[in-house]
């Protein structure tokens, strides 16, 4: 063998001993020293094109796909229908997916009342990191949207932002929402929403799917699919958020000729529907009523169309594979 098919030989060795290597580091080591946002960013960077390219060849009206559960069918009985459309990556709703009739205010009040939690005031959907919070009795905050008291601190309140319990759990709530086999069952993974005259920026996740759940009220969400995020602003946060500097529900403010290219699903979600929303799905809600909500994350996974789920978990694939 001639000295230049050694070295070659060596050299290819060398990069693949580096391959394993970085694998290794950023799969087991980086994360025993608390840095796994570095791993999930990398895997996420990677995976944007390919989603990008399965939203951009689609043509886009501005309503969500839905369909209607049928009355006391099983709760696994739409897991088939949510992964083909999480891993498609396509929005989806299903109507009548819970009992409305087993969430109302005052029943929550007395299971889960003196949970105390976080309730977000002044511009929390302008905050870049964490937003200004009071804890506050779930009970006495139900009493305040619906109008029973006023609420403690209002000199904290911004104008047309209402407090809000957001992004919070609630473990003996938890317990009650059907399970699906994308989404597991545990507290962390089903977090709360609460408000009256409130809202969320507009901003996708990175590394999972997420099942939007009304239970009471109307919500008003509007998404924009992952190929647009240089149109909207994307601005990383952390691993898994990027917000936009795009506002859909006041585009008036925001004179662009991008602007007209953005391609916007709306929906409202009526008590007891449940929005699927793929990953890098960016998404924004309005609530003008009194609206209780609960999403349900696939924490810990990539979304499903860029392999991760049930069907191809992502800590399986080497990561100097890439997405393919």
């Amino acid at each position: 063998m001639s000295k230049q098919m050694k070295k070659l030989m060596k050299r290819l060795r060398l990069k693949k001993c580096r391959s394993y290597l970085r694998y290794a580091t950023f799969r087991w080591i980086m994360p025993s020293l608390g840095h796994d946002p570095l791993f999930h960013m990398n895997l996420a960077e990677r995976a944007w094109p390919k989603v990008a390219a399965m939203t951009a060849s689609r043509k886009y009206t501005d309503r969500i796909e839905s369909i209607d559960c049928a009355a006391n069918s099983p709760v696994d009985e739409y897991s088939d229908e949510l992964q083909e459309h999480a891993s498609n990556s396509r929005p989806f709703v299903l109507r009548g997916y819970i009992d409305k009739d087993k969430w109302a205010l005052e029943q929550v009040k007395k299971e889960a009342g003196d949970s105390i939690n976080n309730i977000r005031v002044g511009h929390y959907d302008e905050a870049t990191d964490d937003p200004d919070v009071i804890r506050m009795r779930l009970a006495d905050f139900i009493d305040h949207i619906s109008g029973q008291s006023k609420f403690p601190r209002e000199d904290l309140l911004a104008d047309e932002k209402g407090a809000y319990l957001a992004n919070e759990a609630i473990p003996s709530l938890a317990k009650r929402l059907p399970v699906q086999s994308i989404f597991p069952d545990t507290d962390s993974g089903k977090l709360f929403w609460l408000g009256s005259s409130s809202r969320s920026p507009l901003h996708c996740h990175q590394h999972c799917d997420v099942l939007l759940v009304q239970l009471v009220g109307n919500r008003k969400v509007m998404l924009v699919p992952p190929h647009q995020a240089s149109l909207v602003g994307c601005i990383p946060r952390n691993y898994n958020v990027c917000s936009a500097e795009f506002d859909p529900f006041e585009p008036d403010q925001q004179p662009s000729l991008a602007t007209d290219l953005i391609h916007r699903l709306y929906y409202e979600l009526n008590p007891g529907d449940a929005l699927l929303i793929p990953g890098f799905w960016f998404h924004a809600v309005r609530v003008t009523e009194p609206s209780f909500a609960v999403s349900l994350f696939n924490k810990h996974e990539m979304p499903l169309a860029v392999g991760g789920g049930p069907r191809g978990p992502w800590r399986k694939r080497s990561y100097t594979q890439g997405w393919g």
